[in-house]
């Protein structure tokens, strides 16, 4: 046959599936490439793709470029058939070798810009495509892909400029409507964020992922329930959509609708399901864990792990071995909790278990609201060497010293609603016997250079060679306070039980609620809000203001001059007592002149605490028992003064009086256990007449 019979007879037994043959008459046909032309063969080899023959589409092409080594579309469609193939670095080259022959292959520059995006090399793909759109501007297409990888690289005033370029194009393209909305919420811009979107609920109805969209939008603005309505309508179009039960459940969280809340919230598992697959072991669902080896599994942000790996202590207490998998530059700081016997990094052999759970799933299965689970705060501990070291490094601050984050992570959606500028703490700075010390780092860190007012900075070593966050935790334990915005530094300070003021946007995150200056996750932390959206001056003033107080308070200063401090030897068991009584205070004072006063106290001896006992698992089962006793002793009073309020001096009063007397004993035992571990010199004792 002639070479353009065979090309016909190829075309033909390719629709019958006549596969046998058409790999014979394609071999012949590579025979004759002399005298086909380039165009026919590469025409072949796309439809051989399109068939899903990407071996033979492979071979035709090779052989096409080898008796044609000029022929960029050649060059082009081998890349495309390689891609499918899952061989990205060849290619790449063959997308590259195309762009050498001809620089100006739209085609080819879109394709291996795609290739890089998948290959998470978004830089080098932004490049690619603008060559693109310049060579076609009014190609749609181009606009929409390369606005895609500036919104995935954060670059949302990019983004937004190209989408409107597409739209101008493909006015009812539903997919570009929706990016561009996302992008102008990122930008802080939620009015028109939210006129495209209601734009896409018109041009697609039906579409789920048109209503989540501006549900979204919506919880962003604070309009939770028109948010809810949203959602709900989302899911009404398509049940399984699992995006608009994340949102909706982030929203029936925000309200404590714990129950409805953790439910959709599980959804986030199934938008990542190659994650969980991994694991062999069942997934643990509220079972009994006694003698049981149970395997935690870190996910989502930094933030988010310190916050919930609290819950390794509570199932530490249901008789569980508690495992954790996390991030390898976290295992140095979170082997260092509570509950957790050992921690593995992401991705290191991991041993047998029987079950296995996403970390921020545990709530759901506990059974009962999280401000009724009793947690140990602090649950992390800094480690004492580094606590030891950095005493030398702080002691030339002086003052009231004041550990300071004012940047999230910036790929966070939201990060424009939580994260502030730093020069928003300078009125913090002028305050009289102030020492402001930078805890930031990465991202927003290279504000410092332009800073015109007084902040220390600790160097770029802090939490270079140790681990993430474990000098950040080694100082904290020396500062007096920590001010943030809501970020990992804010969940790191809570879970070292040190006092933390956090900075809230009028819209936040779920797990701060809506009102409130305290929160049951941190007994130590304080939340200052904004009262209006966008107002940091407001917040700021009435940070000022309380940081005045304590400064003065940390002085000395009072009607009689300055005070000092008065320094006597304690045993360590004593000392344990006092913090666990004003963590006690601390959560169940209202009044915050007095909340103030008790936190002040706590911090100092928090901070002697951390800077002379060591961290062990038997020390720490020890002071639990000492904070339940406390608490008891606490409760009993509360009784007691409501049966004097009552004039009820019957039996429960008796029982009651009895018990204070019993819980101090067990108090004194305690105390004496923890002076007799630590080998202390100073040993309290207690002696009664016989009865």
């Amino acid at each position: 046959k002639t070479p353009t019979e065979l090309w016909r007879e190829i075309n033909r037994l390719m629709q019958l599936g006549q596969w046998t043959e058409v790999e014979r008459l394609s071999s012949e046909l590579c025979h004759s490439l002399s005298t086909v032309p380039p165009e026919w063969v590469n025409e072949l080899g796309v439809s051989l793709a399109r068939y899903g023959r990407l071996t033979l589409a492979e071979q035709l092409y090779r052989k096409l470029v080898e008796f044609y080594p000029n022929y960029a579309a050649g060059y082009g469609n081998l890349g495309l058939v390689l891609r499918r193939l899952g061989r990205t670095d060849e290619a790449v080259y063959s997308f590259l070798r195309a762009l050498q022959l001809d620089p100006n292959f739209v085609e080819a520059l879109n394709n291996l810009a795609l290739l890089l995006r998948d290959m998470g090399r978004l830089q080098e793909a932004v490049q690619y495509l603008e060559r693109a759109v310049q060579i076609r501007p009014n190609q749609a297409v181009l606009h929409a892909n390369l606005a895609q990888i500036y919104r995935a690289l954060n670059r949302h005033e990019h983004a937004v400029r190209h989408f409107r370029h597409a739209l101008t194009a493909q006015p009812g393209h539903l997919d570009i409507c929706l990016s561009l909305s996302l992008s102008l919420l990122a930008l802080g811009e939620e009015a028109e964020a939210e006129n495209w979107a209601r734009h896409a609920t018109i041009l697609a109805p039906g579409s789920a992922d048109s209503w989540n969209t501006l549900g979204t939008i919506l919880s962003s603005m604070g309009r939770y329930r028109e948010a809810l309505d949203c959602f709900n309508q989302a899911l009404q179009m398509e049940p399984q959509h699992h995006l608009a039960h994340l949102n909706r459940g982030l929203v029936f969280l925000l309200e404590r609708n714990w129950e409805r809340g953790w439910e959709d919230y599980e959804h986030r598992v199934y938008l990542r399901p190659l994650e969980w697959q991994r694991f062999a072991q069942p997934r643990w669902q509220g079972e009994a864990l006694s003698g049981k080896t149970i395997l935690l599994v870190a996910e989502q942000g930094i933030g988010d792990i310190v916050q919930f790996v609290r819950y390794a202590a509570v199932l530490r207490q249901q008789g569980a071995h508690v495992l954790l998998e996390c991030p390898k530059n976290l295992v140095p700081l979170l082997s260092r909790t509570i509950g957790v016997e050992r921690c593995y990094a992401r991705g290191e052999s991991l041993p047998g278990c029987n079950f296995y759970s996403p970390l921020l799933s545990i709530l759901r299965y506990l059974g009962c609201p999280p401000e009724n689970i009793s947690a140990p705060v602090p649950y992390i501990a800094a480690d004492p060497n580094l606590v030891a070291s950095w005493q030398s490094k702080l002691a030339q601050y002086s003052g009231l010293r004041v550990g300071i984050a004012w940047q999230g992570n910036p790929n966070y959606p939201n990060d424009w609603q939580r994260s502030v500028p730093l020069n928003m703490f300078r009125s913090l700075a002028k305050i009289a016997g102030v020492t402001l010390i930078s805890l930031q780092k990465g991202p927003g860190e290279e504000q410092l250079a332009k800073c015109d007012f007084e902040v220390a900075d600790l160097g770029p070593e802090r939490d270079a060679a140790q681990g993430a966050f474990m000098d950040t935790a080694a100082i904290v334990q020396h500062l007096d306070l920590v001010i943030c915005t809501d970020s990992a530094i804010a969940h790191l300070a809570g879970a070292l039980g040190r006092p933390i003021w956090l900075l809230l946007g009028y819209v936040c995150d779920w797990r701060w609620g809506t009102t409130g200056e305290t929160t049951f996750w941190y007994p130590t932390m304080r939340l200052f809000r904004q009262q209006k959206r966008g107002d940091w001056t407001t917040v700021f003033e009435s940070v000022a203001w309380e940081l005045q107080k304590l400064a003065q308070a940390k002085l000395g200063r009072s009607s009689f001059g300055t005070v000092q401090e008065i320094c006597v030897p304690v045993a360590p068991g004593e000392l344990l007592d006092k913090i666990t009584i004003l963590r006690i205070k601390q959560q169940r004072i209202v009044e915050a002149d007095k909340r103030r006063n008790v936190e002040i106290e706590l911090a100092e001896l928090e901070k002697v605490a951390g800077q002379h006992l060591p961290h062990t698992a038997e020390l720490d089962q020890l002071i639990q028992e000492l904070q339940a006793v406390n608490l008891a002793l606490w409760e009993v009073e509360d009784a007691l003064r409501d049966c004097e309020r009552h004039q009820d001096f019957g039996p429960r009063f008796v029982e009651l009086a009895r018990s204070v007397y019993r819980h101090n004993d067990r108090r004194a035992e305690i105390k004496k256990r923890i002076n007799l571990l630590l080998g202390s010199r100073l040993v309290e004792e207690k002696s009664y007449r016989p009865y």
